[in-house]
């Protein structure tokens, strides 16, 4: 859920859409919304909450990172509207999971754009070789 709703936060933005929700996530590009994903595979084996398998973590890795998967990333004119949640399937939401929709967590004053900000950290890592393996 969190690689598509950086999908559909991509979307809003380029739609012109402002909301601190959607800000908080406009500095992330096509790939590390991959990398995102990949490192939230990694966890939930390391915490054990999915077996270990490396070939379905770099498989769904590298589809996210596709060619097809960027297309969909740059999305058409219109896409935020088109991918929003219906209210009707708001209400469905809100009946199933009391206090889950944005309405109710403004009610209960939640700053998520905030919280997302929070989760991420600049890395101080830098490139120093490459190595090559193509003669």
């Amino acid at each position: 859920m969190v690689h598509d709703w950086l999908f559909t936060a991509h979307h809003c933005l380029k739609d012109g859409k402002t909301d601190p929700i959607y800000q908080a996530t406009a500095d992330i590009e096509f790939d590390e919304s991959g990398r995102i994903l990949g490192e939230a595979i990694q966890t939930l084996m390391a915490e054990r909450v999915v077996s270990e398998n490396d070939v379905a973590k770099n498989a769904i890795t590298a589809a996210v990172r596709s060619p097809i998967a960027a297309k969909i990333w740059n999305g058409r004119p219109g896409q935020c509207d088109e991918d929003a949640v219906s209210p009707k399937h708001l209400e469905e939401i809100e009946r199933a999971i009391p206090g889950s929709t944005t309405e109710e967590a403004k009610r209960r004053n939640l700053d998520i754009a905030s919280k997302v900000r929070s989760f991420r950290t600049r890395s101080a890592a830098v490139i120093v070789g490459r190595i090559s393996f193509d003669r």
